[in-house]
């Protein structure tokens, strides 16, 4: 077997990811913040540990990690909460995104939309790969919910630059970082962003069932709450707690798969960023170096050197294509990557794509042995 569907979920996990995480759910957990006995305490302490490990790989306060059930809670959480929040001022918002967006940006904003809550402004890069800057600065957003690396393709974005030229605006930036945390740094001063959301099971090497978002220290927009119900603490009080953590995470937390999510966290700190980077972007230019090779397949965006690289068989639609390289061993997606706007830039709305994904523990023999299993089809 060759995995190469990391983009989706990584795999495998750290041995110490799945030791402790099973500890974790065979111990007695109470539930966290609810009670004053040991088990609870321990629950307790196993979210505190799992705060304070984001915090120093994302470069905030412990108390601005908020989590929840995984990447997509968290986006609705952001950008639910900072829409209500700006409509308190009387006017409708002016949210900006970009075509390569996952679906679980797309579709909360195509909701609001269509309630009349925001107004939407949609841009792609232009054809020669440069972004338009000048008509986003010409909109003045009120908020911009970007990828920093694309599901589909590995594109990323200038977030840093986008910040500053945003930055007379008062914008709210709300980053995906599905695909980039735990990988590259997104740190908010490397970023420049406000707002990152991100899932355990990707980069961070967790279990499936948590996620996190994530405030900057100089957040310019409050986020009202957008799940509602208990916290475990001020409990006559008819509204969400005023403080964070609490005023956005209702509810019983999933203490397994956040504290997963820290140990992945802890394995990337002592990995290093740099060298999980570095790692990655060998073995996708080796891939592609490879693909470029055998004439049977068209390859997608290839000057991304990290992330997914896209490619289809020329003559096999995508999903008959996964299904035959699966039965090969070779483990990657086919067909539509929940983002239909990116596979109408790219041209692949008909056809969807192969998506291959390398992760951490991917060898360059499994790379050379996928290879041939692309050539053998």
């Amino acid at each position: 077997m060759i995995y190469l569907d990391n983009a989706a979920t990584s795999f495998p996990k750290p041995e110490k990811v799945l030791r402790e995480t099973c500890e974790a759910i065979l111990s007695p957990l109470g539930n966290p913040g609810r009670s004053g006995h040991p088990f609870s305490k321990k629950s307790l302490d196993l979210i505190f540990f799992a705060r304070e490990t984001l915090s120093r790989l994302l470069g905030t306060g412990s108390e601005n990690i908020v989590f929840c059930s995984g990447a997509t809670c968290a986006l609705n959480i952001a950008i639910c909460g900072a829409v209500e929040e700006i409509r308190k001022r009387g006017r409708a918002p002016r949210v900006a995104t970009t075509v390569f967006e996952h679906n679980s940006v797309l579709r909360p904003l195509f909701l609001l939309e269509k309630k009349s809550r925001i107004r939407l402004k949609l841009f792609s890069p232009r054809r020669d790969g440069t972004f338009p800057y000048e008509n986003l600065m010409a909109f003045q957003p009120d908020i911009l919910v970007i990828t920093l690396r694309s599901n589909v393709t590995g594109r990323c974005f200038d977030t840093q630059k986008i910040a500053s030229l945003l930055s007379p605006y008062n914008t709210l930036i709300i980053g995906d970082g599905a695909q980039e945390v735990g990988i590259e740094d997104t740190s908010f001063d490397k970023t420049g962003i406000h707002i990152l959301c991100a899932p355990s099971h990707k980069g961070l090497l967790g279990i499936m069932g948590a996620g996190f978002l994530a405030f900057s220290r100089d957040l310019p927009v409050k986020i009202e709450p957008y799940l509602t119900g208990g916290t475990g603490g001020d409990t006559f009080n008819p509204m969400m707690p005023f403080y964070l953590p609490e005023r956005l995470e209702a509810g019983t937390l999933p203490v397994p798969a956040i504290y997963s999510m820290a140990i992945g966290a802890e394995f990337v700190l002592k990995t290093g960023l740099g060298n999980i980077s570095r790692h990655e972007k060998e073995m996708k230019r080796i891939l592609l170096g490879g693909i470029r090779h055998l004439s049977a397949y068209t390859v997608y965006e290839p000057n991304f050197n990290l992330g997914p690289l896209l490619i289809n068989h020329k003559k096999i639609p995508s999903e008959e294509a996964a299904t035959l390289l699966s039965e090969k061993g070779l483990f990657l997606r086919g067909g539509f990557h929940c983002a239909p706007l990116a596979h109408q830039y790219l041209g692949t709305e008909e056809s969807g794509a192969l998506r291959l994904s390398p992760g951490i523990f991917t060898t360059k023999e499994e790379i050379f042995e996928a290879l041939n299993i692309l050539e053998s089809l």
